[in-house]
């Protein structure tokens, strides 16, 4: 049902507990809904559950359509959209039980496209060295895409936007559209070293997992 997000979640505090590392959730910044919760009611609760808020999946705004967007390029109010919480391991109240955890927690990083958190758990979890290599080695080629790769889809971008100018804004903002959400590059200098893990005993390929 729309808008009972919140109240799912509260319904269920042990699966939070014992058995969630990952949540997306549909959340709203404007009342759609009468007494609807808000993103920051949801934030709140799941923080109190151990979990953080990493970001969005897609967001959309809201306008009285006044304008053209083929000819103006303007803001709108964020209305609703798709949040990602993650159990941080570095989190106080959060509580992760074992290998088993990191490994899911490690998998939701990777499929949800969060690489360096990928990296950090696949660091920090309790595997053997071997299998911290592997983790690493896999987060870092599942998110490798190469300047030529770019370079050859700005082109394509470029011929549409020139095949029809009229359509050109729209072209644009739907290209950004599509790479938003991983065009962070705030702290794009040199890469940190990744730290080598001492030997352990663990091991995914046991019973563990």
């Amino acid at each position: 049902m729309q808008g009972s997000e919140l109240d799912l979640l509260m319904a269920a505090p042990r699966t939070l507990q014992e058995r969630t590392v990952a949540i997306i959730s549909e959340v709203s910044f404007v009342e759609i809904y009468e007494n609807q919760p808000r993103f920051s009611d949801l934030e709140q609760f799941l923080r109190k559950a151990g979990f953080s808020f990493y970001g969005f999946m897609e967001t959309q705004g809201w306008s009285q359509k006044y304008i053209d967007k083929c000819k103006i390029i303007g803001r709108e109010r964020l209305c609703f959209g798709d949040a990602v919480f993650f159990k941080d391991p570095k989190d106080t109240v959060t509580n992760l039980s074992g290998i088993r955890q990191y490994a899911m927690l490690y998998l939701c990083a990777l499929l949800l496209g969060y690489y360096d958190f990928a990296v950090e758990l696949a660091v920090d979890g309790d595997f053997s060295v071997e299998e911290t290599a592997r983790l690493i080695r896999l987060a870092q080629r599942v998110g490798e895409k190469t300047g030529e790769a770019t370079i050859q889809e700005i082109q394509e971008l470029l011929s549409r936007m020139n095949a029809d100018p009229t359509q050109a804004n729209l072209q644009l903002c739907s290209f950004i559209n599509k790479y938003r959400h991983f065009a962070d590059v705030a702290d794009a200098a040199l890469p940190r070293r990744i730290p080598v893990p001492h030997a352990r005993a663990s091991s995914l390929s046991n019973n563990n997992v």
